[in-house]
């Protein structure tokens, strides 16, 4: 009996510590401009209130008007990288902010930024600003998706980009 009891025990205490991970869609932009990536991202978040992330980004659009970022992204449509964030999210306030810490990119389309975002009440949106090198203009929108479908798209782009840094090198 008490090893029936030690291992129900053990049991829910192991399922309060485990983490919650979510796949998301969504798009990067800045105000009044034309940029623009999209992206699929992994995120966990666990008990203590921090959130781990794996942001994969692809580059769609630059601005026009920009001629420096139009050289900087010229030919580079479609290509992607991937950012790895980690910050705190509060449940009661729904809001999360995390930065990026490193980055795979192997064709130089991505920057690490920070983020500062909220979560629906119905958790399905993911929504707020980001920090774009200190001009505060960034927006991030982001969908929930189901996870199995989420994963297995996200599993294969990361793949993707993980061959090409290999190939790069």
């Amino acid at each position: 009996m008490k090893r029936i009891i030690l291992t129900l025990a053990l049991a829910v205490c192991m399922q309060t510590l485990t983490a919650q991970v979510f796949y998301y869609k969504g798009e990067w932009t800045t105000t009044n401009t034309s940029m623009l990536f999209s992206g699929i991202f992994r995120l966990q978040f666990n008990k203590d209130h921090t959130v781990k992330g794996q942001l994969v980004w692809t580059y769609l659009a630059s601005d026009s008007t920009d001629s420096d970022m139009m050289d900087l992204y010229k030919g580079k449509k479609g290509m992607a990288g991937i950012e790895y964030v980690s910050g705190t999210f509060d449940r009661a306030t729904r809001s999360m902010t995390f930065q990026g810490n490193r980055k795979v990119d192997p064709h130089e389309v991505i920057g690490t930024d920070i983020y500062t975002l909220k979560i629906s009440a119905d958790n399905k949106y993911i929504y707020g600003n980001t920090d774009d090198h200190g001009s505060g203009k960034g927006l991030f929108f982001a969908r929930k998706v189901v996870t199995a479908e989420g994963k297995k798209e996200f599993i294969l782009k990361k793949k993707r980009i993980v061959r090409k840094k290999i190939k790069i090198k």
